[in-house]
């Protein structure tokens, strides 16, 4: 699967049972648009609803950082995806929305993921259908996997000898990767297993 796909190709694989479509739009403060109720009103058939406000880490200095793997896995299973699903994202945002879902699903693992070309406005220009109320998809048996797991060394800049503090997470915050007080970190990759 191409990782970025037409409507015409999305509606010739409508039906696949390996194939989960998702919206993942998100809308900035101003716009005054409300995602979700917009997705209840019309979003295109068998799509479920990605919550990108709640696939954040509310524990984070910084916004909008990844979430914890084991967050992102349990919201990932709750909306039916799991190993070996074909994943299409589409949104109906200004600021393009479905790009960053992309992004965090690459990171955590799932190998098969597209973009729609257009968003919703393209589906609904060729023609295609739309349909109300929100979708339940039963949670996958399969675990989502921790994909990506970074060990983050930070150190003196002058020594490369002694690490001053270790933390091990996700992805650590930026503020630990270039810090003004002249040390760095030493980010190590210890594990990434992948889904597909």
């Amino acid at each position: 699967m191409d990782s970025l796909v037409s409507a015409e190709w999305l509606a010739g694989e409508m039906g696949a049972c390996d194939l989960r479509i998702v919206d993942a739009t998100k809308h900035l403060p101003e716009a005054g648009r409300d995602a979700r109720a917009e997705y209840a009103e019309g979003h295109i058939p068998g799509a479920v609803f990605m919550n990108l406000e709640e696939l954040v880490d509310p524990a984070a200095p910084i916004e909008n950082t990844l979430p914890p793997a084991e967050r992102f896995a349990s919201r990932m299973q709750a909306l039916g995806l799991g190993d070996g699903s074909r994943i299409v994202l589409y949104d109906d945002s200004a600021v393009k929305t479905a790009a960053r879902a992309w992004f965090m699903l690459r990171m955590f693992g799932a190998n098969h993921v597209a973009i729609l070309d257009g968003g919703l406005a393209a589906w609904i220009a060729s023609g295609q259908p739309l349909e109300s109320g929100t979708i339940t998809r039963r949670a996958q048996e399969q675990r989502w996997p921790v994909v990506m797991k970074l060990d983050c060394t930070t150190m003196d800049a002058a020594s490369s000898t002694s690490p001053s503090q270790t933390t091990s997470g996700l992805f650590p915050p930026i503020s630990s990767a270039t810090s003004l007080s002249g040390r760095v970190a030493s980010l190590r990759l210890i594990e990434m297993p992948v889904l597909g």
